[in-house]
């Protein structure tokens, strides 16, 4: 079981915004967000995503945001390459970073739409290797670069590094993961249990 928390930030903006928390298990990924903008308006959502070991082999997926619940389930096998819900995402990363490729072609699937849900052609790409500057790690040397680009567009780039997403760009806002111990005192501090070894 991997778990961790990421805090987002906006702009220039000294004081995080919001939080991803991905949890990864060998039949379940699960990836709640939800931050807040500079202008006031809330968003986010939490998406439960059943898997058989692999993001890529997921089953089924259930997705909630602001009160509205959609469910999807995997009824075919993939043709040429795979479908995998979108905040399945960094799961998928991990999982590129790991292997031997260094891309993989996918079909992204958004789980916010009502079925049958919108499906887009995507790409993620393991690039270079380098140095990130995180507000709550501080300086981060050595972390591989992942890009992400749906239907020709560079849409979010990932970091990661000795097997965390360290860092992510969502087109803009960025989110940055804690490290483990202070992880544990967030959750502590909002009364959640502590996190499965």
């Amino acid at each position: 079981m991997h778990e961790q928390i990421e805090l987002f930030y906006v702009g220039a903006e000294g004081a995080p915004r919001g939080a991803v928390v991905t949890t990864i298990g060998p039949d379940q990924v699960t990836c709640r967000v939800h931050f807040s903008t500079p202008d006031g308006q809330v968003g986010g959502g939490e998406a439960v995503i059943q898997v058989a070991g692999s993001v890529t082999s997921w089953t089924g997926v259930r997705f909630t945001s602001h009160g509205t619940t959609t469910v999807g389930r995997r009824v075919t096998a993939d043709a040429d390459c795979p479908v995998v819900p979108s905040y399945g995402l960094s799961a998928l990363v991990l999982e590129l970073v790991q292997g031997a490729e260094r891309s993989l072609d996918l079909e992204l699937l958004d789980e916010s739409t009502s079925p049958p849900h919108t499906v887009r052609p995507a790409r993620l790409v393991r690039d270079r290797t380098e140095d990130v500057l995180s507000p709550v790690q501080g300086l981060l040397h050595g972390c591989e670069r992942v890009e992400l680009t749906v239907a020709g567009r560079r849409t979010n780039t990932y970091w990661v590094r000795d097997g965390v997403v360290v860092a992510s760009d969502w087109a803009g806002a960025r989110s940055y993961a804690l490290p483990a111990a202070a992880a544990q005192g967030v959750r502590a501090a909002l009364g959640l249990a502590p996190a499965p070894a």
